[in-house]
C-alpha cells in the first residue's frame, strides 16, 4: 500500500536493494539507485524517501549533480528540519561526547551523517568552534544551524573551514572566515597533560588532527625512555611531543613552515624542547638523508596526506604506502616499530596492511602486529556504514628476517 507522503515534497522512489539498505540504517543514496522521481527538487531541497512499494523510508538532503543524490536527514517523513530539529542533534551530540571523550578540551563535536546532520563537521578547540559545510543541502539551512550551534554550545567564536574540494562536487565555491566573533592566532588546547597550540586557519582538517588522540596515546604508552622516534608529516608535532613526554627523543619532520613553527611552540610550552627536534622539509629528503648517514631510529611514524580521494585510485595509494613503509623501514633498527596511518574512507583496512606485507617483503623484514587503531570515539564509526571507517592505523615490530 503506498503511503501519502507527509507535505508536499518531491519523492524519491529508490530501487530495491537502495530501499533495503536505507532499512539497514545506511545514510546515502547513490544516482544509479533511483528508480523514479515525482516532482522537480531543486539543488538542496528536502525529498521523501519511498521503496518500490510505497513504504516512507524518510526524508532527505537531494542534490542535482553529486554522485549521491539523497542523504538522508531523518526516518521520520513528518520531521521538520527547522532550528528545533538541529539545537536536538547538537544536543544530543554533545552528550555523547561528554560520555566518551576524556582528558581532553577539543574533539569533534559533530561528525556529519553520523550524529544525523549529513555534511556538517563541527570541532570544539577549548570553547571555540570550526565547522565545515560539504553539502548544499546544509548550505542552504545555514542560519538555522548557526543559531542553533550558538544557543546550544555558546562559543566563544565560530569559524568556518569550508574550503575543500568536495564542496566543487556539490556545486558549491570554498569558504574560510569568521562566522562569529573571531578566534585568537593560537588557541591553547590540553590532551591528556599535553598543551599544544592550534591555528584553525592552518592545515587540511580544522586546525588538528584530533582523529589521532587514541594513538598518540598509545605511542606515549609504548615507547620507552632513551629510544629515539622519527615523526614524519609530524603537523604540529603531536606524536613526538608524546614519545617525548614519554622520555624519548624525538624528530618531527614537517614541510609547512607555520605548522613548524607551532610544533617548536608546543615543544617550549611542554618543556620538551631539548627532546623535541623540529626539521622544517620534506619527509622523503630526510629519510634519504638519514638513509645517506646511516642514522636509525627505535620508532619511525608516518601520518601521510591522503593522496587517494577516489576508490579508483587505491592502487596508486597503496604504491604510496609501500614506498612510505619501504623508507621507513630502511632506518629502523633491528626490532624497532614502525606506525604507520591509512587516512581514506574509501580504502579498507587491507590496503594499508597489504602496502606493509609488500615492503616488508621487499625488503626482508617480517613484521609483528602490536596493535590496530582507528580514529577516536568523537569521530563515529558506524558498522552499517563502511565509510564512516576512514583512519586505519597499524602498529608493528620489525624483525631482521627470521630463523628457518
Amino acid at each position: 500500500m503506498i503511503e501519502p507522503s507527509p507535505e508536499p515534497l518531491a519523492t524519491v522512489v529508490l530501487r530495491p536493494r537502495a530501499a533495503q539498505r536505507l532499512r539497514n540504517f545506511y545514510l546515502a543514496v547513490y544516482r544509479d539507485e533511483i528508480a523514479d522521481l515525482f516532482g522537480s527538487p531543486a539543488h538542496g531541497d528536502l525529498v521523501l524517501l519511498q521503496s518500490p512499494e510505497g513504504e516512507n523510508l524518510g526524508i532527505g538532503f537531494y542534490s542535482g549533480i553529486s554522485r549521491i543524490a539523497v542523504r538522508l536527514v531523518s526516518r521520520d517523513p513528518r520531521e521538520k528540519v527547522d532550528e528545533a530539529f538541529f539545537r536536538r542533534r547538537l544536543e544530543r551530540a554533545w552528550r555523547w561526547r561528554q560520555r566518551w571523550v576524556r582528558g581532553t578540551n577539543a574533539f569533534r563535536v559533530v561528525h556529519a551523517e553520523a550524529d544525523g546532520l549529513p555534511g556538517l563537521i563541527v570541532d570544539w578547540y577549548n570553547g571555540h568552534a570550526v565547522v565545515q559545510c560539504r553539502i548544499a543541502g546544509m548550505e542552504r539551512r545555514r542560519e538555522l544551524w548557526l543559531r542553533a550551534l550558538e544557543a546550544t554550545l555558546a562559543p566563544q567564536s565560530v569559524y568556518e573551514r569550508s574550503d575543500l574540494p568536495v564542496r566543487q562536487e556539490e556545486g558549491l565555491e570554498p569558504f574560510a572566515g569568521p562566522l562569529l566573533g573571531e578566534p585568537p592566532e593560537v588557541i591553547l588546547i590540553e590532551e591528556n597533560g599535553l598543551l599544544y597550540g592550534v591555528d584553525v586557519r592552518l592545515g587540511s582538517k580544522t586546525g588538528f588532527f584530533l582523529d589521532q588522540r587514541d594513538a598518540r596515546r598509545l605511542v606515549r604508552q609504548e615507547v620507552v625512555p632513551g629510544e629515539e622516534v622519527l615523526d614524519l608529516f609530524s603537523f604540529t608535532g603531536g606524536f613526538a611531543l608524546n614519545a617525548a613526554a614519554a622520555g624519548a627523543s624525538a624528530v618531527a619532520v614537517e614541510w609547512n613552515e607555520r605548522a613548524c613553527q607551532l610544533a617548536q611552540e608546543n615543544a617550549r610550552r611542554n618543556g620538551l624542547e631539548a627532546r623535541v627536534q623540529v626539521r622544517c622539509l620534506d619527509a622523503f629528503a630526510a629519510l634519504a638523508e638519514y638513509r645517506q648517514q646511516g642514522k636509525v631510529f627505535d620508532w619511525v611514524i608516518a601520518d601521510p596526506p591522503a593522496l587517494a580521494k577516489e576508490a579508483s585510485e587505491a592502487r596508486h595509494w597503496q604504491r604510496f604506502l609501500v614506498k612510505v613503509a619501504a623508507e621507513g623501514l630502511r632506518v629502523l633498527r633491528p626490532e624497532g616499530k614502525l606506525f604507520l596511518f591509512s587516512c581514506a574512507y574509501h580504502l579498507g583496512p587491507e590496503t594499508l596492511l597489504g602496502g606493509l606485507r609488500i615492503a616488508a617483503g621487499d625488503l626482508g623484514r617480517r613484521l609483528f602486529v602490536l596493535a590496530e587503531t582507528r580514529q577516536a570515539l568523537d569521530h563515529p564509526w558506524l558498522l552499517q556504514i563502511p565509510e564512516t571507517l576512514y583512519l586505519k592505523g597499524v602498529l608493528v615490530v620489525a624483525e631482521e628476517g627470521f630463523p628457518a
